[in-house]
């Protein structure tokens, strides 16, 4: 969500001090992540809210969405479409600390016709686990796919959450977030983990972890979230 450059930032920090510590409990939920742009900060033109969710499974999230979780955002910030990605590849380490993670960066790209969809889906989940071998800190990368049929071409959005901060300029195709401290509640159901490797954690099943965040559009605040098969 877009907000106006004089916004006082300290809002939404004590927006999730006090609203953030609630989705420890919350039923179904992975992990939710609190995301800022803050103006001149990490080269962000911007001041932007982005919570981001992981879900292991589609149900609980749709609890969320239609019951008093999203009526808190309408409440605060008006309505705001509904977007729905499909998840398409996971990968973090086992022993993840998640209160470490400083940083999201994600990347758009469009995935040309004819593409081999199953080579791509294993192309994304070898990244995911290269990338978490060889972080020095804590790394969780989750990627979904837009099958909205208006669309004449599926775009691929990947989601890299690190321990370090997020440096350099966001543009259309590349989005930098800082998340915001103690901004990061671990809820009770646990990610799914397909024993590929010890050290990682993936998905390779019917359903995958989700992610609900918003993005700017050219007149409205819109809420993506990536669900499951």
């Amino acid at each position: 969500m877009t907000l106006p450059a004089d916004y006082d930032m300290q809002i939404i920090r004590k927006r999730v001090a006090s609203k953030g510590p609630t989705f420890d409990d919350f039923p179904g939920l992975g992990v939710k992540v609190f995301m800022i742009r803050q103006k001149d900060r990490f080269g962000a033109e911007s001041n932007q809210y982005a919570p981001v969710y992981l879900w292991p499974s589609v149900k609980p999230m749709w609890k969320f969405i239609a019951g008093d979780g999203f009526r808190g955002i309408v409440d605060s910030f008006g309505w705001t479409p509904i977007h729905y990605w499909l998840g398409f590849a996971y990968a973090c380490a086992a022993d993840i600390d998640w209160r470490a993670l400083r940083s999201v960066t994600r990347e758009q790209t469009m995935i040309q016709p004819g593409t081999d969809l199953p080579a791509l889906r294993a192309r994304e989940n070898d990244c995911g686990r290269d990338a978490v071998a060889a972080a020095s800190g804590p790394v969780a990368r989750a990627v979904g796919v837009d099958t909205d049929p208006r669309a004449e071409q599926p775009a691929r959005r990947r989601m890299e959450l690190r321990g370090a901060p997020c440096l350099g300029a966001s543009s259309e195709r590349l989005g930098r977030y800082m998340i915001i401290p103690n901004g990061l509640a671990v809820g009770p159901t646990q990610l799914p983990n397909a024993g590929v490797l010890p050290s990682v954690r993936e998905s390779f099943g019917l359903e995958f972890p989700a992610s609900c965040y918003s993005r700017e559009s050219s007149n409205t605040s819109r809420v993506v979230c990536i669900g499951s098969a």
